[in-house]
């Protein structure tokens, strides 16, 4: 589960860098907007789309709950360590 969350993270960090250097780009009118803001949206739209694949409990196969964050010990379900 550490690897899963780490990808987890760096996906969104690169949605978060590439949405603010587009932003840091578009106010000089830059060409390389539209690539920041591109980069932005795979990298967010990458950690989602990783999360609901790769957010299953390693023992029981089930959808880990986002309710209660994604730094949980346990599974909810079997009650196994995530680690």
């Amino acid at each position: 589960m550490q690897k899963v969350r780490k990808i987890r993270l760096v996906l969104l960090a690169i949605g978060l860098i590439g949405a603010l250097l587009g932003l840091v780009f578009a106010k000089s009118n830059s060409a390389l907007t539209p690539l920041f803001l591109v980069l932005a949206a795979i990298g967010v739209f990458g950690h989602l789309v990783y999360t609901l694949i790769a957010w299953h409990c390693p023992h029981c196969g089930r959808l880990l709950p986002t309710k209660h964050g994604f730094w949980s010990q346990y599974c909810p379900y079997c009650g196994e360590k995530l680690d």
